[in-house]
């Protein structure tokens, strides 16, 4: 799927990863995306370091090399050797919505369903013409860390702007502002992207951690900014698949 916002000939692909891990080689990223502006890679996910059998590779599998939300540090699927999957998040309850002027997509998943309370995860992710806004909630019978991420391009910087906002930031330019969830503590850290085989870089990951209850949601509104003169601009957005 997809999330683009179109201003002239410009858009801003949304990839979302609404997969079962039904192929062997699979990554344990249901519900992670990436964001690209103008064709480049503004969110992204871990890349590929190898296809060989090593702790990396095993690693960057894992669902805390994702932009998605992790419960208890473990993964939402089992993954294990170079390519295989045991236990696998099952999607269920997606679908397509239109609200006011944003179209929605959402769904659900159980690949944490071996953890105590035996917790669903459902994102939706809900499109307007600046942005977009993802909203995490959980189905559980007991409370559960969660640690949320969103993972920087090669170059691009987190900056906290005041309590309410972080942004993304490339020298002086400002890519995305995003709106936190004060309920959640945030801090960046560094980790590894591969954009080939064998060729890491250093990336900056922002990551919310907090603790969530049955019925909580979490709710993390994010708007793409351009350097173009916004009013001189005209918009559509689009959710599509």
């Amino acid at each position: 799927f997809f999330f683009s916002s179109r201003r002239r000939h410009t858009r801003y692909p949304l990839v979302t990863g609404v997969q079962t891990c039904a192929l062997p080689i699979s990554h344990a990223d249901t519900f992670s995306f990436e964001l690209f502006v103008d064709g480049r890679p503004v969110l992204v996910d871990a890349g590929v370091p190898t296809y060989e059998r090593c702790a990396e590779r095993h690693r960057t599998r894992g669902t805390a090399m994702h932009n998605a939300l992790q419960i208890q540090a473990a993964d939402s699927s089992e993954v294990w050797s170079s390519f295989r999957v045991g236990r696998r998040a099952r999607v269920s309850n997606g679908q397509w919505l239109q609200r006011d002027s944003e179209r929605v997509f959402s769904g659900t998943h159980d690949g944490y369903r071996g953890l105590p309370g035996r917790p669903r995860h459902t994102r939706s992710w809900a499109a307007r013409g600046d942005g977009f806004s993802i909203d995490d909630s959980l189905a559980t019978d007991s409370p559960q860390e969660v640690t949320i991420r969103f993972r920087a391009a090669p170059g691009l910087r987190w900056r906290q702007v005041d309590g309410s906002a972080w942004q993304l930031e490339e020298g002086t330019k400002t890519l995305l502002r995003v709106a936190v969830d004060r309920r959640l503590a945030y801090s960046v850290r560094s980790d590894r992207y591969y954009p080939e085989f064998n060729r890491p870089e250093m990336i900056e990951v922002l990551e919310a951690r907090g603790i969530m209850a049955d019925g909580h949601h979490c709710m993390h509104s994010i708007e793409v900014l351009e350097a173009v003169d916004a009013r001189s601009e005209e918009h559509t957005s689009e959710l599509q698949s």
